[in-house]
């Protein structure tokens, strides 16, 4: 798949449209490049944010930039780059934020859906899937964006749309909020 990274604007206003409490979960990006999303992520309270990245290169260079990367304005300090293939990554059990601008394949998409979903029914939670960017639409016979994800969620049983999200860079940057799961039991 081709790289490019996601404009800082876009990310936060996505990031600040997800109902979630970010102490209570981990922040997931599958393909996270060079870090970009994952520094960005890191101003908002979460436990923990992760990057699954598949190119060695670009892991390396994303663990460079979380080190050389000024901590001032960081609200969690737990970040980490995990060099795999995504459909292998086991998605931690507070994972709350799994955010994919375009990271890879509708088949690769298909088991990553489905690891958030095991996940969420060996730890029941609400999960909030951030898809962002426009891909190639005409391709996956979906005009809604965020091109094999969000055709792979598309009317999946569990997941529904909740809200899209006007990017402030460029439409081509558009993202839409998918929900699936619910509050932990018991939880207060």
């Amino acid at each position: 798949m081709r790289y490019s990274p996601t404009p800082v604007r876009t990310i936060r206003r996505v990031l600040q449209a997800c109902d979630v409490r970010f102490e209570d979960v981990s922040f997931v990006d599958f393909g996270c490049g060079k870090g970009r999303v994952l520094l960005v992520a890191a101003e908002f309270p979460f436990r923990k944010v992760i990057g699954v990245e598949y190119a060695q290169e670009l892991a390396e260079t994303a663990r460079s930039n979380i080190r050389r990367a000024r901590p001032d304005g960081r609200r969690c300090h737990d970040l980490e780059v995990s060099v795999q293939d995504a459909a292998e990554f086991l998605v931690p059990p507070d994972a709350g934020v799994c955010y994919f601008y375009e990271p890879f394949s509708a088949t690769v998409a298909e088991k990553v859906v489905r690891n958030i979903e095991e996940s969420v029914v060996r730890h029941p939670r609400k999960v909030v899937g951030c898809l962002v960017g426009r891909g190639l639409p005409a391709q996956d016979g979906w005009d809604g964006g965020a091109s094999r994800v969000g055709a792979v969620l598309r009317g999946r049983r569990g997941w529904s749309l909740a809200r899209s999200i006007a990017s402030p860079d460029d439409p081509y940057y558009d993202a839409w909020l998918f929900t699936t799961g619910g509050e932990r039991r018991g939880a207060a």
